[in-house]
């Protein structure tokens, strides 16, 4: 995944990712959320506008270089171990604790969290 191309969608701009806030409970605990899919961090944006009924959505790109020596944690497919990790994480169980970056299939989604 060398230099690719993410994005983040939000209803402000985010010129530096914050990394150390956000919920314990989420699919990949708490961090940076990327994909490197346009239209799904469109969704999403258009979902936080809703929500938050902010003027704008905002898409934010970022370009993306893997860091070395970071711990990672990849699910190639939507299986067992996958569920089990999402099911752990949404019950508080953390089992992201200790992985810098957490990816899920093409989406690469990230976690950024002592980076």
């Amino acid at each position: 995944m060398d230099k690719s191309i993410l994005y983040h969608g939000s209803t402000v701009v985010v010129e530096k990712p914050i990394v150390s806030i956000g919920r314990k409970d989420l699919d990949f605990g708490p961090g940076f959320y990327l994909t490197n899919l346009y239209d799904q961090a469109s969704r999403w944006a258009k979902r936080i506008q809703m929500i938050r009924n902010a003027d704008h959505a905002v898409i934010n790109t970022y370009k993306y270089d893997e860091p070395v020596n970071c711990n990672v944690l990849k699910f190639d497919a939507y299986n067992r171990e996958w569920l089990e990790f999402i099911v752990e994480s949404r019950q508080g169980k953390q089992p992201w604790a200790g992985y810098d970056i957490v990816k899920r299939l093409s989406m690469v989604m990230l976690l950024w969290k002592r980076l």
